[in-house]
């Protein structure tokens, strides 16, 4: 697997938009990326933002290089 570089830089937002009851995770996230050789690389940055709150439960499982749950509005810039 690669250990360094590009692959393991890279983010993404998750925008949950119009729930009216929090979002509720109780599985298993996982951030991977393939390369040319079909090595899976775990790693990245995985956000995940929803205004009605957020539960993570008892069999929740988050994967990822790094990890942000938040109620408040993301801004990004260019």
């Amino acid at each position: 697997p690669v250990t360094q570089g590009l692959l393991e830089t890279f983010a993404v937002l998750n925008r949950i938009i119009g729930a009216q009851a929090p979002a509720r995770f109780d599985g298993r996230v996982v951030s991977q990326l393939v390369d040319a050789n079909s090595n899976p690389s775990r790693g990245g940055t995985v956000f995940f933002q929803s205004s009605a709150g957020i539960i993570v439960g008892p069999g929740a499982r988050f994967d990822v290089g790094s990890l942000g749950l938040t109620t408040l509005n993301v801004t990004t810039q260019q």
